[in-house]
């Protein structure tokens, strides 16, 4: 929104767009305004927690899907529950509160392409509030749903992630060689 020419296009997966009421209480303990309480936390309970947690978590977040069997190494699960994630994932949560609200009122500026792609079934980021809302506001917008998709669309269905942001991206470098556009940012 700031920077409109740093980027050509958007390709979105669930995305969060508008400030819900609630959205604290559903952060729980990842709401932490403190920096300092926030830095205490990550690197004293927080994972330990998290790890308590861990598979619960994850069923949430996959379902209805099952989690990969492969999702820890190779998905790079474990890479979530390490002190520094935890803060920055807490920074964000503070920062969604303070800061999505001032966005979501510039959303008709976007002039690039765009797309969200959404799972029906998303638990986690209701396609109602955060996707539906979003064909109005984007001129052009690319409006992916998948029925009976989660949250994690990347994981359970890759080659159709792959397709809709292959397909972002020609609209986005239409006319240009896109592996000659993709060294444009190597």
């Amino acid at each position: 929104m700031e920077h409109p020419g740093a980027i050509s296009g958007i390709a979105l997966l669930a995305p969060l767009t508008h400030l819900e009421a609630g959205a604290r209480e559903k952060a729980g303990l990842l709401y932490i305004r403190s920096r300092l309480w926030r830095w205490i936390m990550a690197y004293t309970v927080a994972i330990p927690t998290s790890l308590r947690y861990a598979r619960q978590t994850l069923e949430f977040i996959f379902a209805p899907q099952a989690v990969p069997a492969d999702y820890m190494i190779d998905g790079g699960g474990w890479l979530g529950l390490r002190p520094s994630h935890f803060h920055a994932t807490s920074t964000d949560f503070v920062a969604v509160e303070q800061d999505l609200g001032r966005i979501e009122e510039r959303y008709e500026e976007i002039a690039m392409p765009a797309g969200i792609f959404f799972g029906t079934a998303d638990r986690v980021i209701a396609m109602r509030i955060h996707g539906e809302p979003m064909k109005d506001r984007i001129e052009g917008l690319d409006f992916e749903t998948v029925e009976g998709l989660g949250h994690m669309p990347q994981f359970v269905e890759p080659d159709r992630v792959i397709a809709f942001i292959k397909r972002i991206a020609e609209r986005t470098f239409a006319g240009q060689d896109l592996t000659t556009a993709s060294q444009q940012f190597h």
